[in-house]
């Protein structure tokens, strides 16, 4: 969530606490994102436009994600926002 939060474009979307799962919002529409991070084999997060909020997404960290894998993600994530 930190990590995420300081790249460029993206937020917490909404505060409070929380405990693997969070929504952010994102530069572009989230399902923009999900395609390029697709095309580098990072999955990204939940597209939360079918709720309304296309430039925002769901992720979720569980103890199946190793950390090569949040890493990833957050390099994707900053790469694909550029």
């Amino acid at each position: 969530h930190g990590e995420i939060c300081k790249l460029n474009g993206y937020a917490a979307a909404f505060d409070g606490p929380y405990f693997n799962e969070f929504v952010i919002s994102c530069p572009k529409d989230a399902g923009e994102i999900n395609n390029a991070l697709a095309e580098h084999r990072i999955t990204g997060g939940l597209d939360m436009a079918a709720y309304g909020m296309p430039k925002h997404m769901m992720l979720a960290f569980t103890e199946t994600l190793c950390k090569d894998d949040i890493d990833a993600l957050v390099s994707g994530l900053k790469e694909v926002s550029a």
